[in-house]
């Protein structure tokens, strides 16, 4: 997996500790969350209510589901 792409759980963690508990947490005002999954032995994915991805020409697209 890409490094740029994933985090422990342990770094997230301290990143959101600067917040305080009733801080809202958004994703650029576009990507609705939707749940975490365990997808492996050390493996968590966040998911979203939109897949996110990019063309064979380069361009990202977001679609709801």
């Amino acid at each position: 997996m890409d490094s740029q792409s994933a985090l422990t759980v342990g770094e997230l963690k301290k990143r959101l500790a600067a917040f305080p508990d009733d801080y809202q947490i958004t994703f650029s005002g576009v990507l609705e969350f939707a749940r975490l999954k365990k997808r492996g032995d050390k493996l968590v994915d966040v998911e979203f209510n939109q897949t996110v991805y990019k063309t064979k020409d380069g361009d990202w697209r977001v679609d709801a589901h």
